[in-house]
């Protein structure tokens, strides 16, 4: 024999001999309510949420039971039938539904909050099926419910959920159950001899799957499990399984499916043994089994599998909890045989309750428990959490210890994991009749239940006490008078963990000045801190340990928070302000300074690095952090990709808001039709493009870029640096002259971007420039004003001998006048003459060949001609 395994087995040996009951102790409850009218209600089982609310399910007969209330789903309003009920924390009922065919036995929930409630179709609603049917935690129907059953009756005992996949035992005694191709035992083998029983076990792994008409229940593998005789699956757990899935319950088969694993079978085929075993989760091919029992009966209630981890290698391996009852005989625990615990008593329903630990390390039980009295003492569930209660949820009517004495059924929290000195400590529900009720439904399954959420734990079952502890407790207890003749109850119990927390706004105070606000939530009563201090909420400004003392729900907390001094880090982010980049180049971003711990990006990135290398546009910047805890925001560095642009389409709009008339200042906007979901940031900023206009029509207004000329057409360069949150490229500003037609057109023919080159576009835009008259035997063009001067220059084009521009209207004696050349440039000019209607000035004889415009500008108007140099 391995040494290892050897020394466990002596220690068990030792630690079995000396097993005793050495405490008992009022169970700590916070309030109780029951559930139910004046005839035979039942709490089968409950299961709690991540928010410590509680669900609950049974049956009712009563026609006074609590309505339905808060499903809006809920279709059933009449009863007799089943039940599914929520409470909160504090003894609210949430909502309750009614339905009126199917029976609950017990339930479970995800981490996601899928609930999921199995049992049965009752028979006067058609063949007995196993039910499995999920519900939000509000109540309302998840996916459609799925029916296991074939022609004779199936009933579904237990449930375990993880993430999407459901895995269900029950017991059916149909030899057409729906298994599948896949399943571990195809074909039913329930069927004994007289006394032997029939029927067998069956276990389901099934899988949420969502479709476009919603969320299904899919059956990936359906198995019956058992052997030739009796079996009846009772319990089954995955959550906490490590990739296994572990089933229990009761047998008369002499053989199960898997090898044997600790203990074959001892007792007779006539005889109910319990027995555990291991499958895989996902196929659920059955690993190992065993037998616990001897030549009595006996059944196994709850299952609890615990994750160990090895130290220091980090590696997990499996301990599994076990309870259940005994009847008739000794028991003997799996693989001590020779050192079984002894049976004082009980009725056809109940016995002895047992417990045992198996350590899958050493393939040996690693603690043995049992509690015996000359009455009934059944253990019928463990609790799902493996981190929540440590014990069986226990029911005796015998005397356990005589400091109190049982008065009918009582309910007890079993701790039999203490290993000091291999003693066993129980804590009791007690009310002034039974808190449980037996009967031969109940007996096999549904006793009640018992879970542990973070911080409530809670029990559950049936009682026929008209007083029990916790139904007076302050708060919005549901009912605290029992309904009659049975009703279900459920219990919270112990102060648990606070749900009031110390929010504290920061931990460090960086800076002087600097506080913090301290706040209880939710808000307890009784509040003290450390100082005297009797606010739910304060503004501290030193540093130092604030304790706190409150009560919540009759039971007192205390609690503390450390608040720490810390140095602010000194930072600057380079390179600053904004950054071009091209399509396939990068900029790194760097963080210099002092006191700095680690560096939290705005891109999500947490590190130590205190650079960043960027290769997509946007705006970037950083939280720094100190080694204690302060922190302080950086700059914000904008990055623009100048090689995006290729998307956008280039808008040509003009600005003026009434047409265009000869002498005004035409305004020429370009911007883009940026694309929904583009970032105005990750656009380039600098820009230049290339205009064509009709070059005896429009002439810049201030000096852009030296433009080509042509027979009928110049073309100028224009550049600008675009707004970082605008889309407007920006504005060409052109001044209109006279010439030999009011409609022309402007055109971009290209659009460059520094530093990453150019985007081939050509956009037009149409100009109408306002009404032609006939002056001086020439076509030129006027405005609406009358009172606007005319110019014209004497002598165009213009020779060697210079020439004189002359101006007829109102206000000559005022006017002035200037020459524009063609990339918007001024030459002044000299006044030769002038009256208040009429003024000269000299057009120099140096101006070099090329095309000009003579602008004269009066109080009443502006107006200007077009003329031409030749040498």
């Amino acid at each position: 024999m391995n040494l290892v395994r050897y020394v466990v087995l002596m220690f068990l040996m030792l630690t079995l001999a000396s097993v005793i009951v050495s405490a008992q102790a009022q169970l700590e409850v916070q309030w109780a309510t029951y559930l139910g009218g004046s005839g035979k209600d039942q709490m089968r089982d409950l299961c709690v949420d991540r928010d410590d609310n509680v669900y609950v399910c049974g049956v009712f007969t009563s026609t006074d039971f609590p309505k339905p209330r808060n499903v809006p789903t809920s279709f059933d309003t009449i009863g007799p039938g089943g039940y599914l009920a929520s409470f909160s924390p504090t003894g609210e009922m949430r909502w309750l539904q009614y339905f009126s065919c199917v029976r609950p036995l017990e339930l479970a929930i995800s981490d996601a909050g899928v609930l999921v409630m199995v049992g049965s179709i009752a028979n006067q609603c058609g063949n007995v099926d196993a039910t499995v049917s999920t519900f939000t935690t509000l109540g309302e129907r998840f996916a459609r419910d799925q029916f296991l059953g074939g022609s004779e009756a199936d009933v579904a005992t237990s449930v375990d959920i993880v993430g999407n996949t459901i895995y269900v035992g029950g017991v059916t005694e149909s030899r057409d159950f729906p298994t599948t191709a896949n399943a571990m035992q195809a074909s039913y083998q329930g069927g004994g001899l007289a006394g032997q029983g029939i029927g067998d076990g069956f276990v389901a792994k099934l899988s949420l799957v969502q479709s476009a008409s919603g969320w299904q229940i899919v059956p990936d593998v359906v198995t019956y499990f058992g052997g030739r005789y009796l079996d009846e699956v009772l319990v089954v757990r995955a959550k906490y399984g490590l990739g296994s899935v572990y089933v229990g319950g009761r047998t008369r088969s002499d053989k199960l499916p898997g090898s044997i694993y600790i203990q074959d079978r001892l007792g007779t085929t006539f005889d109910d043994d319990g027995f555990i075993a291991k499958l895989d989760a996902s196929s659920l091919v059955c690993q190992w089994s065993m037998f616990c029992g001897g030549i009595g009966n006996e059944v196994v209630h709850g299952l609890q599998p615990v994750p160990v981890t090895e130290f220091p290698s980090g590696t997990q391996s499996m301990k599994l909890r076990v309870c259940g009852t005994y009847n008739g005989s000794y028991f003997p625990f799996p693989g001590q045989p020779s050192t079984p615990a002894p049976y004082l008593g009980g009725s056809l329903f109940g016995g002895d309750a047992f417990y045992f630990e198996i350590d899958e390390r050493f393939g040996v039980m690693s603690l043995l428990r049992n509690i015996s009295t000359s009455v009934d003492d059944i253990a019928t569930a463990l609790p799902r959490d493996a981190g929540g209660l440590t014990g069986p949820l226990l029911f005796s009517n015998g005397t356990i210890e005589q400091s109190i004495p049982s008065v009918g059924f009582d309910a007890y929290l079993w701790n039999a994991t203490i290993p000091t000195n291999a003693t066993t400590k129980v804590s009791v529900f007690q009310g002034n009749a039974d808190e449980i009720t037996l009967e031969s439904e109940q007996i096999r399954f549904g006793f009640g239940g018992n879970d542990t959420g973070p911080n409530s734990s809670y029990i559950c079952g049936t009682t026929t006490s008209t007083a029990m502890p916790g139904t007076n407790a302050p708060g919005p207890v549901f009912q605290r008078i029992s309904g009659g003749d049975r009703d279900g109850v459920l219990v919270k119990i112990g102060c648990g963990a606070s749900t009031t927390k110390i929010l504290a706004s920061d931990s460090v105070l960086c800076a002087s000045g600097d506080s913090v606000t301290l706040t209880l939530q939710p808000t307890p009563a009784n509040v003290v801190w450390g100082d005297g201090n009797a606010a739910s909420t304060r503004v501290v400004t030193a540093a130092g340990t604030y304790r706190v003392k409150y009560a919540v729900g009759g039971c007192e907390f205390t609690d503390s928070v450390v608040i720490r001094t810390g140095v602010l880090p000194s930072v600057k982010l380079t390179p600053a302000d904004t950054v071009v980049i091209c399509d396939t180049s990068s900029v790194l971003l760097a963080i210099t300074g002092s006191n700095i711990e680690r560096v939290g990006w705005s891109t999500g990135e947490v590190t130590r690095d205190t650079t960043l290398r960027v290769r997509t546009p946007g705006r970037y910047s950083a939280i720094v952090y100190s080694p204690d805890g302060c922190s302080v925001t950086t700059d914000t560095v904008t990055v623009v990709n100048a090689g995006s642009g290729a998307g956008n389409r280039l808008v040509l709009k003009i600005g003026n808001k009434d047409s265009v008339r000869v002498g005004d200042t035409l305004r020429l906007v370009l911007r883009w039709d940026v694309p929904p979901g583009t970032a105005l940031e990750s656009l380039p900023l600098d820009w230049s493009a290339r205009l064509r206009f009709d070059r005896y029509l429009f002439f810049p207004v201030r000096p852009l870029s030296r433009g080509v000329t042509d027979d009928s057409l110049r073309t100028i360069v224009v550049s600008g640096r675009r707004k970082i949150t605008s889309d407007t490229l920006g504005i060409v500003l052109l001044h209109v002259a006279l010439g030999e037609t009011d409609t022309t057109g402007i055109t971009v023919d290209s659009l460059l971007f520094d530093p990453c080159g150019g985007l081939s576009q050509e956009r037009s835009i149409g100009v109408r420039i306002a009404g032609v008259c006939e002056a001086g035997g020439s076509k030129r063009f006027v405005t609406s004003q009358s009172s606007r001067p005319l110019v014209t220059v004497a002598s165009n084009p213009v020779g060697t001998d210079g020439a004189v521009a002359v101006a007829e209207g109102e206000g000559m004696s005022e006017a002035s006048g200037r020459i524009i050349n063609v990339i918007g440039q001024e030459v002044p000019v000299e006044v030769l003459a002038r009256t208040s209607e009429s003024a000269e000035w000299a057009i120099p004889s140096w101006l070099p060949t090329g095309r000009y415009v003579f602008v004269v500008q009066s109080p009443t108007g502006l107006t200007s001609t077009i003329f031409e140099v030749v040498r």
